[in-house]
């Protein structure tokens, strides 16, 4: 049982799911017609799939800027770890019978041939036989070819065979001029050959060697990979691809890791897996179904919450699934999905008092987006969840973490690397106290305090976060900033009237500029009341906030006079609020 959730929910959750199971799996699995496999690109130009594009295929229609993005991305995620990142290219839909080499490419064209026009130009501009040989061999597969009718791994439509063959899949090809003008091709035609060109120049550049060319090539048979989607016939395929373009809804990210994970487990797992993950899928939201995939990466695999594969290719590969689909399933993400839902619902964490202070802190840490910290969260909930006093401690402290970060603009990559080496420190049974990223180290609170103390936090989209977490720790919770009911009020105006009486205390425009978007100069009133305040003067503003019902603006109306100093003092007042509830001195 998952530490510090309830044992009746738990066992409410795992009853349902195991009784769904249990009237899902019938006495005997009919035979499966859908495969999936994650192939490198070595594997899938290996001569084992011949693939053949069909009259009703869309011609080919990339341009120069798609098969340079693609080569650019390739490029990047060469660079990233010196080559040893793997890196995703997408998913194909093939249509082939079992124990035959023929395949209909049903969807993946684009990226196919773009990719063939790849390893030809890679090919062509090698000198070393041997390797110009292996590289031929991604173009026309293995096997012994006839110099009279060679074959290719990738038959074209039967218009623009020829010219594919003879302008990119010939050895040699790639250096070839065409023969005719521009002007003389077929548009398809043309994005071959202009796509060609591209490349080539993007592989022949100044700074572009031969030992880079080889790395290149290297990286993209043994790291790059595809997720084969693979049916008994082309009928499937469509039936598949038609689906996923008519319906009205579009299939969500979790649909489409749910298919993968699928389709790559044993038949006799698929359906029993396919009712746990519908049990997951009753008590937890589409994305977080998702993220939670994500989540598990990340503290199975460490160090890996993003990342260019797709999160489904990795659970696929690192957790077995083609052997071991049901235990991923049952003691992987059965358990983290009733933690994570444990947290949506605040229910971690012994009852009583502890609870409703982890639940508290959660709430507060709901307000945050950008920043990820369900990793922690989920990490301690498995490891330490039943420790009470540290469990309350540890979630008010990655509240304040959260928060400080959020408001100083930490970048979500510095503070994704911290949740992961908090978790590293979760695992080592350190003392809450003792836990270094969880601290506030004096460079992130100057930061924040920065931002806090700034001229323009008001057009930082942070103030009224700001304004609500400090009015939650003066007991009255205004709620998210809404257009009707909860707005962002300035007291002093932006642009109050030249000869009104602001102009008595804020002489200049200069003067307006400096204060009007200081923290201290913010309040929060609803929609009507924002309206009704509009450019008057304080007398009248200060008899609107307060009746207006928030807290911070009954506290703002009990200043005789709203000047610059009045402005200075109740910044400092409002951050020494804010800091308060996250235990720290300003």
């Amino acid at each position: 049982m998952a530490r510090g959730v309830t044992e009746e929910t738990q066992g409410g959750f795992w009853s349902r799911t195991k009784q769904a199971t249990a009237r899902a799996v019938p006495a005997q699995a009919e035979p499966e017609h859908v495969d999936a496999q994650v192939l490198t690109l070595a594997e899938l130009f290996s001569g084992e799939f011949r693939f053949r594009l069909t009259c009703f295929q869309r011609a080919y229609g990339w341009r120069p800027l798609q098969a340079a993005r693609l080569l650019e991305n390739i490029r990047e995620a060469m660079n990233a770890a010196h080559g040893k990142r793997r890196y995703c290219l997408g998913r194909l839909m093939l249509a082939k019978e079992p124990g035959k080499s023929e395949t209909e490419l049903v969807d993946g064209h684009q990226r196919l041939m773009t990719l063939t026009i790849i390893f030809a130009v890679l090919r062509d501009l090698e000198t070393d036989p041997e390797r110009r040989a292996w590289l031929h061999g991604f173009v026309a597969g293995g096997g012994e070819q006839s110099k009279a009718k060679p074959s290719y791994l990738l038959s074209a439509q039967s218009t623009p065979a020829f010219f594919v063959e003879s302008l990119v899949q010939h050895p040699g090809a790639t250096l070839s001029e065409p023969g005719m003008d521009l002007t003389e091709m077929s548009e398809t035609e043309r994005n071959l050959y202009e796509n060609r060109e591209c490349i080539k120049d993007e592989l022949t550049g100044q700074n572009v060697s031969a030992a880079f060319r080889r790395d290149l090539a290297d990286f993209l048979a043994g790291h790059c990979r595809v997720i084969a989607i693979i049916v008994a016939d082309q009928d499937e395929a469509w039936d598949l691809i038609h689906t996923e373009q008519t319906t009205r809804l579009n299939f969500s990210r979790a649909d489409q890791a749910k298919a993968v994970l699928l389709t790559a487990m044993p038949a006799e797992d698929r359906i029993v897996c396919s009712r746990l993950w519908e049990g997951c899928e009753a008590v937890l939201s589409s994305t977080d179904m998702h993220n939670l995939l994500g989540y598990i990466r990340a503290l199975k695999l460490r160090g890996r919450m993003k990342s260019h594969i797709p999160v489904e290719v990795d659970i696929v590969e690192n957790f077995a699934l083609e052997s071991g689909g049901f235990a991923f399933m049952e003691q992987e993400f059965v358990p983290s999905a009733e933690r994570l839902s444990a947290i949506r619902r605040g229910a971690v964490g012994p009852d009583g008092a502890p609870r409703a202070a982890v639940a508290k802190a959660i709430a507060h840490m709901s307000m945050i987006e950008v920043l990820d910290w369900i990793p922690a969260a989920l990490q301690w909930i498995a490891r330490r969840g039943d420790d009470e006093g540290e469990t309350v401690l540890f979630f008010r402290r990655l509240e304040r973490l959260l928060w400080i970060g959020k408001i100083a603009g930490m970048d979500p990559g510095v503070f994704e690397t911290r949740i992961l080496d908090l978790n590293v420190e979760i695992e080592r049974w350190l003392k809450v106290d003792a836990m270094s990223r969880l601290q506030i180290e004096p460079e992130l609170k100057a930061a924040a305090l920065t931002t806090l103390r700034s001229e323009g936090i008001a057009a930082k989209q942070l103030a009224g976060l700001a304004l609500r977490r400090i009015s939650i720790g003066l007991g009255a919770d205004p709620g998210p900033m809404t257009r009707d009911k909860v707005t962002l009020e300035h007291i002093l105006p932006r642009s109050p009237p030249a000869s009104g009486p602001w102009r008595k205390d804020f002489k200049s425009p200069e003067d307006v500029k400096e204060n009007f978007q200081r923290l201290g100069n913010l309040t929060l009133l609803s929609g009507p009341q924002n309206q009704k305040a509009g450019t008057h003067d304080w007398p009248t503003k200060k008899a609107i906030l307060a009746t207006s019902g928030f807290v911070l603006a009954a506290r703002a109306a009990t200043e005789t006079a709203w000047t610059a100093k009045t402005i200075a003092r109740r910044t400092e007042e409002l951050i020494t609020l804010l800091f308060r509830q996250f235990d720290l001195d300003v």
